[in-house]
Protein backbone atom coordinates (compact mmCIF):
# COMPACT_ATOMS: atom_id res chain seq x y z
CA UNK A 1 0.00 0.00 0.00
CA UNK A 2 1.13 3.61 -0.72
CA UNK A 3 1.76 6.13 1.77
CA UNK A 4 -0.47 9.45 2.28
CA UNK A 5 2.28 11.18 0.58
CA UNK A 6 3.01 9.11 -2.56
CA UNK A 7 -0.72 9.51 -2.99
CA UNK A 8 -0.75 13.25 -2.84
CA UNK A 9 2.51 13.42 -5.22
CA UNK A 10 0.89 11.15 -7.30
CA UNK A 11 -2.44 13.35 -7.84
CA UNK A 12 -0.61 16.24 -7.99
CA UNK A 13 0.82 17.43 -12.17
CA UNK A 14 3.10 19.84 -12.44
CA UNK A 15 1.62 22.43 -15.22
CA UNK A 16 3.22 22.53 -18.20
CA UNK A 17 4.71 25.54 -18.94
CA UNK A 18 3.28 27.83 -22.02
CA UNK A 19 5.59 28.21 -25.17
CA UNK A 20 5.03 31.18 -27.14
CA UNK A 21 3.94 30.62 -30.74
CA UNK A 22 2.66 32.86 -33.30
CA UNK A 23 0.48 32.13 -36.57
CA UNK A 24 2.29 31.61 -39.58
CA UNK A 25 -0.40 33.04 -41.65
CA UNK A 26 -1.18 35.90 -40.23
CA UNK A 27 1.66 36.50 -37.43
CA UNK A 28 -0.96 36.53 -34.01
CA UNK A 29 0.11 34.10 -31.43
CA UNK A 30 -1.60 31.70 -30.60
CA UNK A 31 -3.30 30.57 -27.41
CA UNK A 32 -2.92 27.00 -26.25
CA UNK A 33 -6.47 25.68 -25.07
CA UNK A 34 -6.67 23.84 -21.61
CA UNK A 35 -7.95 20.27 -24.10
CA UNK A 36 -4.91 20.10 -25.73
CA UNK A 37 -2.21 17.83 -25.44
CA UNK A 38 1.23 18.70 -25.50
CA UNK A 39 2.28 16.75 -28.90
CA UNK A 40 -0.43 18.66 -29.96
CA UNK A 41 0.41 21.64 -28.95
CA UNK A 42 4.26 21.56 -30.18
CA UNK A 43 3.15 20.37 -33.85
CA UNK A 44 0.87 23.45 -34.14
CA UNK A 45 1.65 25.81 -36.33
CA UNK A 46 -1.39 27.80 -37.42
CA UNK A 47 -4.26 29.85 -34.88
CA UNK A 48 -7.03 28.78 -36.91
CA UNK A 49 -8.70 26.36 -39.60
CA UNK A 50 -9.16 29.47 -41.68
CA UNK A 51 -5.66 30.15 -41.29
CA UNK A 52 -5.00 26.79 -42.25
CA UNK A 53 -6.74 27.32 -45.26
CA UNK A 54 -5.15 30.35 -46.49
CA UNK A 55 -1.57 28.72 -46.34
CA UNK A 56 -3.06 25.99 -48.02
CA UNK A 57 -4.69 27.21 -50.84
CA UNK A 58 -3.17 28.14 -54.19
CA UNK A 59 -3.32 30.98 -56.04
CA UNK A 60 -2.90 32.82 -59.01
CA UNK A 61 -2.46 36.76 -60.02
CA UNK A 62 -3.50 37.38 -63.49
CA UNK A 63 -4.31 40.81 -65.73
CA UNK A 64 -7.89 41.62 -66.26
CA UNK A 65 -7.69 42.00 -70.73
CA UNK A 66 -9.88 44.88 -70.21
CA UNK A 67 -9.10 47.13 -67.23
CA UNK A 68 -5.30 45.94 -67.21
CA UNK A 69 -5.50 45.29 -63.22
CA UNK A 70 -4.41 42.23 -61.90
CA UNK A 71 -6.46 40.02 -60.03
CA UNK A 72 -5.95 36.93 -57.68
CA UNK A 73 -7.84 34.19 -59.00
CA UNK A 74 -8.42 31.53 -56.06
CA UNK A 75 -7.54 27.79 -57.04
CA UNK A 76 -4.91 26.20 -60.07
CA UNK A 77 -3.24 28.07 -63.06
CA UNK A 78 -6.55 25.89 -64.87
CA UNK A 79 -9.19 28.11 -63.44
CA UNK A 80 -11.11 29.94 -66.38
CA UNK A 81 -11.73 33.34 -64.76
CA UNK A 82 -10.02 36.03 -67.05
CA UNK A 83 -11.91 39.03 -65.86
CA UNK A 84 -11.19 40.46 -62.89
CA UNK A 85 -15.16 41.30 -62.05
CA UNK A 86 -18.48 40.84 -63.60
CA UNK A 87 -18.32 44.76 -65.48
CA UNK A 88 -15.38 43.81 -66.96
CA UNK A 89 -16.67 40.21 -68.39
CA UNK A 90 -19.97 42.19 -69.80
CA UNK A 91 -18.04 44.90 -71.48
CA UNK A 92 -16.24 41.81 -73.09
CA UNK A 93 -18.96 40.10 -74.01
CA UNK A 94 -20.62 43.53 -75.92
CA UNK A 95 -16.94 44.81 -77.63
CA UNK A 96 -17.38 41.09 -79.52
CA UNK A 97 -20.62 41.95 -80.48
CA UNK A 98 -20.01 43.17 -84.56
CA UNK A 99 -17.81 39.63 -84.61
CA UNK A 100 -20.47 37.15 -83.03
CA UNK A 101 -21.91 34.38 -85.23
CA UNK A 102 -23.91 34.89 -88.46
CA UNK A 103 -27.30 35.74 -87.82
CA UNK A 104 -29.90 33.36 -87.80
CA UNK A 105 -33.18 35.83 -87.65
CA UNK A 106 -35.77 35.84 -90.03
CA UNK A 107 -38.25 38.23 -91.02
CA UNK A 108 -40.99 36.66 -92.79
CA UNK A 109 -42.94 38.12 -95.42
CA UNK A 110 -46.42 37.38 -93.98
CA UNK A 111 -47.62 40.41 -92.15
CA UNK A 112 -49.74 38.10 -89.68
CA UNK A 113 -46.98 36.11 -88.77
CA UNK A 114 -45.26 38.83 -86.62
CA UNK A 115 -48.33 39.53 -84.40
CA UNK A 116 -48.69 36.01 -83.82
CA UNK A 117 -45.57 35.11 -82.60
CA UNK A 118 -46.33 38.31 -79.97
CA UNK A 119 -49.03 36.45 -78.87
CA UNK A 120 -47.01 33.41 -78.38
CA UNK A 121 -44.88 35.31 -76.16
CA UNK A 122 -46.79 37.51 -74.01
CA UNK A 123 -48.97 34.21 -73.48
CA UNK A 124 -46.55 31.22 -73.85
CA UNK A 125 -43.20 32.61 -73.70
CA UNK A 126 -41.04 34.83 -71.63
CA UNK A 127 -38.38 38.01 -72.59
CA UNK A 128 -35.80 38.33 -69.65
CA UNK A 129 -32.04 38.58 -69.49
CA UNK A 130 -29.60 35.58 -68.41
CA UNK A 131 -28.18 34.95 -64.87
CA UNK A 132 -24.61 36.32 -66.24
CA UNK A 133 -26.44 39.82 -66.94
CA UNK A 134 -24.77 39.50 -70.87
CA UNK A 135 -27.12 38.10 -73.13
CA UNK A 136 -31.20 39.37 -73.17
CA UNK A 137 -33.72 36.31 -74.25
CA UNK A 138 -36.51 35.47 -76.05
CA UNK A 139 -38.55 31.99 -75.34
CA UNK A 140 -41.43 30.28 -76.19
CA UNK A 141 -41.87 26.97 -74.22
CA UNK A 142 -44.77 24.85 -75.52
CA UNK A 143 -45.61 20.84 -75.58
CA UNK A 144 -46.23 20.52 -79.57
CA UNK A 145 -43.57 20.64 -81.15
CA UNK A 146 -45.32 22.07 -84.06
CA UNK A 147 -45.86 25.07 -82.81
CA UNK A 148 -41.52 25.24 -81.72
CA UNK A 149 -40.75 24.01 -84.97
CA UNK A 150 -42.87 26.67 -87.03
CA UNK A 151 -41.06 29.25 -85.26
CA UNK A 152 -38.07 28.28 -86.03
CA UNK A 153 -38.55 27.81 -89.82
CA UNK A 154 -39.78 31.59 -89.42
CA UNK A 155 -37.62 33.23 -87.23
CA UNK A 156 -34.53 31.33 -86.86
CA UNK A 157 -33.21 30.74 -82.96
CA UNK A 158 -32.49 27.50 -81.85
CA UNK A 159 -34.92 24.62 -79.97
CA UNK A 160 -34.08 22.26 -77.36
CA UNK A 161 -35.86 19.93 -75.33
CA UNK A 162 -36.64 21.32 -71.94
CA UNK A 163 -37.93 18.59 -70.11
CA UNK A 164 -38.27 14.71 -71.35
CA UNK A 165 -41.90 13.06 -70.63
CA UNK A 166 -42.73 10.99 -67.90
CA UNK A 167 -46.02 9.13 -66.79
CA UNK A 168 -47.68 12.28 -66.15
CA UNK A 169 -46.46 15.48 -68.55
CA UNK A 170 -45.97 15.89 -72.30
CA UNK A 171 -42.19 16.45 -73.18
CA UNK A 172 -41.78 19.84 -73.13
CA UNK A 173 -39.96 21.87 -76.04
CA UNK A 174 -38.35 25.50 -75.81
CA UNK A 175 -37.41 27.87 -78.45
CA UNK A 176 -35.15 30.47 -77.51
CA UNK A 177 -33.14 33.57 -79.74
CA UNK A 178 -30.26 34.94 -78.08
CA UNK A 179 -27.87 36.61 -80.30
CA UNK A 180 -28.32 40.53 -79.22
CA UNK A 181 -28.30 41.97 -82.69
CA UNK A 182 -31.65 39.51 -83.81
CA UNK A 183 -33.23 39.75 -80.16
CA UNK A 184 -33.09 43.59 -80.51
CA UNK A 185 -33.96 43.47 -84.24
CA UNK A 186 -37.27 41.15 -83.04
CA UNK A 187 -37.97 42.98 -80.04
CA UNK A 188 -38.46 46.07 -82.38
CA UNK A 189 -40.60 44.22 -84.63
CA UNK A 190 -42.89 42.75 -82.70
CA UNK A 191 -43.16 44.85 -79.02
CA UNK A 192 -46.05 46.86 -81.41
CA UNK A 193 -48.51 44.27 -80.83
CA UNK A 194 -47.39 42.82 -77.07
CA UNK A 195 -49.41 43.26 -74.25
CA UNK A 196 -48.63 41.87 -70.90
CA UNK A 197 -44.66 42.01 -72.05
CA UNK A 198 -44.66 45.28 -73.43
CA UNK A 199 -42.46 46.85 -71.13
CA UNK A 200 -40.09 44.66 -70.94
CA UNK A 201 -39.79 44.71 -74.48
CA UNK A 202 -38.79 48.65 -74.44
CA UNK A 203 -37.01 48.40 -71.48
CA UNK A 204 -34.86 45.68 -72.75
CA UNK A 205 -34.64 47.67 -76.59
CA UNK A 206 -33.23 50.68 -74.22
CA UNK A 207 -30.86 48.78 -72.83
CA UNK A 208 -29.15 47.15 -76.00
CA UNK A 209 -29.05 50.80 -77.42
CA UNK A 210 -27.91 52.00 -74.90
CA UNK A 211 -25.04 49.50 -74.75
CA UNK A 212 -24.60 49.46 -78.18
CA UNK A 213 -23.70 53.07 -78.20
CA UNK A 214 -21.25 53.15 -75.26
CA UNK A 215 -19.47 50.41 -76.93
CA UNK A 216 -19.89 51.28 -80.43
CA UNK A 217 -19.92 54.75 -81.01
CA UNK A 218 -19.56 54.48 -84.93
CA UNK A 219 -22.66 53.22 -85.10
CA UNK A 220 -24.14 56.64 -84.37
CA UNK A 221 -22.01 58.01 -86.84
CA UNK A 222 -22.90 56.02 -89.55
CA UNK A 223 -26.55 56.39 -88.74
CA UNK A 224 -26.88 52.63 -87.98
CA UNK A 225 -28.28 53.51 -84.21
CA UNK A 226 -30.12 56.74 -83.21
CA UNK A 227 -28.71 59.46 -80.60
CA UNK A 228 -29.23 59.24 -77.68
CA UNK A 229 -31.75 62.21 -78.17
CA UNK A 230 -33.49 60.82 -81.15
CA UNK A 231 -36.55 58.87 -81.41
CA UNK A 232 -35.72 55.39 -81.05
CA UNK A 233 -39.31 54.00 -83.07
CA UNK A 234 -37.70 52.40 -86.68
CA UNK A 235 -40.04 51.60 -89.28
CA UNK A 236 -39.65 47.90 -90.83
CA UNK A 237 -37.79 48.77 -93.65
CA UNK A 238 -34.97 51.02 -91.60
CA UNK A 239 -35.01 48.02 -89.42
CA UNK A 240 -34.07 46.02 -91.86
CA UNK A 241 -31.89 48.01 -93.02
CA UNK A 242 -29.69 47.85 -89.91
CA UNK A 243 -30.12 44.42 -89.74
CA UNK A 244 -28.58 43.92 -93.13
CA UNK A 245 -25.35 46.65 -92.13
CA UNK A 246 -24.82 45.93 -88.76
Amino acid sequence: MASEEEKTSLSIVEPIAPIEKLCKACGKPIIRKIYVTQKEWLNREYCSRKCFGKAHIKTVVRVCPICVKEFVVVGTHDHPARYCSDECRREAHWRQFPRMLPSQLGIPDEFWKLPYLAGLVDGEGSIKVDRSGCKNNIQVVNTDLRLISWIEKNFGGKVIVEKRATKRRKTLYRWSMSRQQDVLVLLKLISPYLIIKRDKAENMIVDIYNRLRKHFPEFVELGLLPSEGQSQTLSRDEIVRWWYHV
